[in-house]
């Protein structure tokens, strides 16, 4: 069951992000919630939004499935306007949880409210857009997003694996500063004894 930890672990932080905009310099709290129980994915109406494009496996052998847990996952984000103005216009965005082959599938998901717009970054990330009006002071609105997500366990044939990858997976790129000094020095600390040190330092 270890692989369904880490495929919950990963869906769970695709959850995390969201960007809060205002039209009014007025302070907001944001209060989110998530929750998720292994329960069979019930029946329920076709998804407002259209379908998650699932990203292909980099892999050329397909893995073994070893078993399969299905999730019912509720996000509720809570925005209120603290005051003491009046909120014209708020925009909310929350990241969606897309299919990514072959580790997850979203069977389902339903948004409210319903007349939000999904938007899509250059990465594949999704995000569904609220649009809220005339936001009091003290007065909250509420996003629920529901989704019905299967995760894989998998085993990969590793046998026929050949040449060198790791590099692939060290170097320094947006967002991840592989080449900070300090976080070489963990990195090293972190894998002294191990054969791939050097390749690391």
């Amino acid at each position: 069951m270890k692989g369904h930890y880490v495929a919950l672990l990963l869906l769970t932080l695709a959850l995390a992000a969201g960007t809060v905009a205002c039209s009014l310099p007025l302070p907001l709290a944001i209060e989110e919630t998530l929750g998720s129980e292994m329960t069979p994915p019930a029946t329920q109406e076709s998804s407002p939004t259209p379908p998650p494009t699932a990203t292909p496996s980099p892999y050329t052998t397909a893995p073994t499935v070893l078993s399969q847990a299905d999730y019912h996952v509720v996000q509720e984000v809570q925005l209120t306007n603290a005051g003491p103005g009046l909120a014209e216009r708020v925009t909310l965005w929350v990241a969606l949880i897309r299919s990514l082959e072959p580790y997850q599938e979203v069977l389902d998901s339903q948004v409210q409210p319903s007349d939000c717009e999904v938007e899509e970054d250059e990465y594949g990330n999704r995000f569904a857009r609220f649009e809220f009006q005339d936001l009091g002071a003290d007065e909250s609105v509420e996003a629920t997003l529901t989704y019905q997500v299967r995760v894989y366990e998998l085993a990969y044939d590793l046998s026929l694996c050949q040449g060198e990858t790791l590099s692939t997976f060290l170097d320094a790129e947006e967002y991840v500063e592989a080449d900070d000094p300090s976080m070489r020095a963990l990195a090293g600390q972190l894998s002294e004894g191990n054969s791939y040190n050097r390749t690391v330092i």
